[in-house]
């Protein structure tokens, strides 16, 4: 069976995963797939390599469908629908692991429904684990969590009090804030990765972007200084100090002020 797509992914999938799939398989929550169950029990027999002459269509077919003649039609669709499976299965492995992305989405649903109780309770259990790796998604989802802060608030609440107010104008500022750290860490790894091309292959010249342009307009000093009480500060100094580095290399100085900024955070 010449299904390279299918065996790629079934490759990459750990032990554990092999396992973990085929109940993924047979759950009554995800449509209970008995026949690519069936056919997916047939080829992972042959985990991990998948070079076995049995996992022809024919004989698959024989397996899955041992009363039926053999339609090739029906046997690609099969195969196509457990790689969709597969795929779906990464995805929702992948949500599982991010405890943040997991949380917004779940904010996001309480905010339809309108449960304050377990609205407030997710948020503050989502806050607790907000001190880890400090990094894109972290800013990203910070954003969407503030995001959601006002959203809530702003449709379940009336706002009796000044303090009430300045809460939601909070979240918005919070929100804000996190989509300016998120931008700066993108936008500047996308502008060494374009400072890269530029010094190997100079043929930036002849071509149209904006990433030199936009490059231009991002000022850290004043970013610094607008967001001058923030505690992710050090943002600005790192990736400052990093473009002086990768701009100038072989500059003694430049590693020497990257090195004590990135330690010293």
């Amino acid at each position: 069976m010449n299904n390279f797509e299918l065996f790629g992914i079934l490759r990459s999938f750990s032990p554990g995963e092999t396992a973990k799939f085929y109940k993924f398989l047979i759950s009554p929550y995800f449509g209970n797939k008995k026949k690519i169950a069936m056919l997916y029990r047939e080829i992972v027999k042959y985990y991990p390599l998948f070079t076995h002459v049995n996992l022809s269509k024919r004989k698959l077919s024989k397996k899955v469908f041992p009363k039926v003649t053999y339609n090739d039609s029906t046997m690609r669709n099969l195969i196509s629908n457990l790689q969709e499976a597969a795929l779906h299965f990464l995805s929702i492995e992948n949500f599982e692991r991010s405890k943040f992305g997991k949380s917004n989405f779940l904010f996001h649903e309480l905010n339809i429904k309108g449960l304050p109780n377990e609205f407030w309770k997710t948020i503050e259990k989502a806050d607790e684990f907000r001190d880890g790796l400090v990094d894109w998604t972290y800013f990203l989802n910070s954003h969407f969590t503030e995001a959601n802060k006002y959203n809530f608030s702003h449709n379940n609440s009336k706002l009796h009090k000044e303090t009430d107010l300045k809460k939601e104008i909070s979240y918005l500022n919070n929100s804000v804030n996190s989509l300016v750290y998120f931008f700066v860490m993108n936008f500047t790894a996308i502008y060494l990765n374009y400072l890269s091309y530029k010094k190997s292959y100079n043929t930036y010249a002849a071509m149209h972007n904006n990433i030199e342009k936009l490059f231009g307009m991002m000022n850290f000093r004043e970013l610094k200084v607008l967001m001058q009480n923030d505690k992710n500060l050090f943002v600005f100094e790192i990736y400052s100090s990093l473009i002086k580095l990768f701009s100038e290399p072989e500059s003694d100085e430049n590693y020497n002020a990257f090195k004590k900024v990135f330690l010293s955070n």
